[in-house]
């Protein structure tokens, strides 16, 4: 019961990240105005507006001008309530600060995969405020380990800003993600290199 609780909440983060990662690359703000079509620039009614249920009612198109919604916005939707319920289900209930960091961190490496996907860019409006609340998190809630961690991100830094150098940023964003080490350990650096790879990749087509 608890876990459904939990993927229907990510359900609701995911819609309110899918409008964050299209609205990162413009002038609009991310709190400010209504969801509109891209298309057509119409307002989003509030009853189009429940994440995965209605993108499958109005058959995948806006209600206004009937042009297709992008997938992105309920793959979104699912991709965050999926990760937040395994990480549940996983390592079970982590209230407190603990459980708001890990849920940020989350939700924040779904915004940059999709926004990876979708502009071929990590934008610094994510990872440079994501860098700041890790650095306080370990240094106020992990005291013991903050030397280590801020060793093994001098050296993961200088691993991206070799490749940044190298590929004059065709390979890694000029954030190189100097503090990768700070956000969630192990299994979000594979995700990050796997980003990177990628990138490094596309570099050689």
């Amino acid at each position: 019961m608890i876990v459904l609780f939990i993927f229907l909440i990510g359900l609701c983060i995911g819609s309110f990240l899918s409008v964050v990662i299209f609205r990162l690359d413009k002038k609009s703000g991310l709190l400010t105005g209504r969801s509109e079509c891209p298309n057509c620039l119409k307002q989003i009614n509030w009853y189009d507006l429940f994440p995965v249920l209605s993108y499958f009612v109005l058959g995948g198109k806006c209600r206004n001008c009937k042009n297709k919604i992008s997938l992105i916005y309920p793959a979104t939707e699912l991709l965050t309530a999926f990760c937040l319920s395994l990480f549940y289900l996983i390592y079970g209930p982590i209230f407190g600060v603990e459980g708001f960091y890990y849920s940020l961190i989350i939700v924040s490496f779904v915004a940059l995969i999709l926004f990876d996907y979708l502009y071929f860019l990590i934008p610094d409006k994510i990872i440079l405020p994501l860098i700041l609340v890790s650095v306080l998190f370990n240094y106020f809630f992990r005291s013991s380990e903050f030397v280590s961690s801020l060793l093994s991100a001098l050296v993961l830094g200088g691993i991206f800003a070799i490749m940044y150098l190298s590929s004059k940023g065709k390979w890694v964003g000029k954030t190189a993600l100097p503090f990768g080490s700070f956000l969630a350990g192990v299994s979000i650096l594979i995700i990050i290199f796997q980003n990177e790879l990628q990138k490094i990749i596309n570099g050689f087509i």
